[in-house]
């Protein structure tokens, strides 16, 4: 029972983990009109906290390993919720580009040290299963916090949205306090740590995968809404629409892996999954090519493989790592965030250079490109026993 309402408490977090990194993309449209900045500089909220994440991953985990799990869960989470308070009352762009980065630096704590902390609460045929359903979390974060999001910025404004999620984030935090139990403590990681996981040539090539999806889905994700604006001449309530499609498909995606993955692996799953990401992004990629009328439809289905495949594979990857360096989990599963990061920066940046250029129509190809070589990468990951 005790493990059961951990795991829910730990999905929870990752919910609002999920709210707290994406939060820009949802409210994209709204913070540019009320800082009175273009839409390629709210971008860089999102590529300049993806490089604070990206090296705070890694840094966090070496530094934090052996604190008490339920302690630095909650420190997280708490670092969010005032971040989220904070934000709310920001005067200007440059105080929620500090805070954010301020904020995220904390936050990154979160998802691998929530994926080490429930390997050690389960057994080793559970890790896949629990890993996986923990990570519904960020799916929820795609399928129901994004849209919300988006319809809550545009109804009451992002000041208020961001004080929504502040309450959110401090429920959050005492779900985790009284679920995750005391004395949970993995051993202090030593530099040579990374030496052994780095060495792992299956271990290198399953962070190429995460990379280069996650820089597929971000040159196109955070822009939703202005190219949706600009290439169809529709308003916030598509792009809502969009997400939304995402987002639920996100969930249904993630659950059907969660359950696929004791019929058929690991690997076999992964490689579905990041299939259906590579088809997501050719209908991204077609869209752009074709009248508004069929290109809304195409969006729709590239959300809908999107949706399917982001969350999931993720959560693929990170069961494939705990599998493949058991004693290194926090570390391998910190470098696959951080990587995860690396991705998001790369491609919230490139995604603003071709929207501040007029380049719209190469989003799509771009992503399509990033996730074809992604899922070529998943399939040499496979070892001799097909896992």
């Amino acid at each position: 029972m005790k493990t059961r309402a951990a795991a829910y408490a730990l999905m929870f977090g990752n919910l609002i983990t999920g709210i707290t990194v994406l939060i820009p993309a949802g409210l994209m449209t709204v913070l540019a009109e009320g800082f009175a900045v273009s839409a390629r500089e709210i971008g860089l909220l999102i590529a300049w906290g993806g490089v604070v994440l990206c090296l705070g991953s890694p840094l966090m985990a070496w530094l934090a390993n052996s604190f008490d799990r339920r302690w630095l869960l909650t420190g997280s989470l708490a670092a969010m919720t005032v971040g989220a308070a904070v934000s709310a009352v920001a005067p200007s762009y440059e105080i929620l580009l500090v805070t954010r980065l301020a904020t995220l630096v904390l936050a990154v704590i979160f998802t691998p040290a929530a994926a080490a902390t429930i390997a050690m609460m389960v057994g080793e045929g559970e890790r896949a299963k629990s890993i996986s359903f923990i990570f519904l979390g960020w799916s929820l974060a795609l399928a129901g916090g994004l849209p919300l999001i988006a319809l809550l910025g545009d109804i009451v404004g992002w000041r208020a949205t961001y004080a929504a999620v502040a309450v959110l984030s401090l429920a959050s935090t005492v779900c985790v306090a009284l679920s995750v139990p005391m004395g949970l403590r993995a051993p202090a990681m030593s530099l040579a740590s990374w030496g052994v996981v780095l060495r792992n040539g299956r271990v290198l090539l399953l962070l190429g995968v995460t990379v280069l999806w996650s820089a597929g889905f971000y040159v196109t994700f955070p822009y939703v809404a202005p190219l949706v604006a600009q290439q169809l001449g529709a308003g916030a309530d598509i792009a809502a629409l969009l997400f939304l499609v995402q987002g639920v498909m996100g969930f249904v995606g993630n659950v059907l892996a969660t359950k696929g993955v004791d019929p058929f692996g690991a690997y076999r799953t992964a490689i579905a999954t990041c299939a259906t990401m590579f088809v997501g992004g050719l209908c991204w990629a077609f869209a752009g090519q074709l009248d508004a009328t069929v290109a809304i439809w195409m969006m729709v289905a590239g959300s809908l493989c999107w949706g399917l495949g982001t969350a999931s594979t993720n959560s693929m990857i990170q069961a494939r790592l705990v599998a493949l360096v058991p004693a290194m989990a926090s570390a391998a599963v910190a470098l696959n965030t951080s990587w995860l990061y690396v991705g998001q920066a790369g491609g919230s940046w490139g995604g603003g250079e071709l929207l501040a250029a007029g380049l719209l129509a190469w989003m799509g190809p771009a992503s399509a490109v990033l996730m074809g070589v992604a899922l070529v990468l998943m399939i040499a990951s496979r070892d001799r026993r097909g896992a």
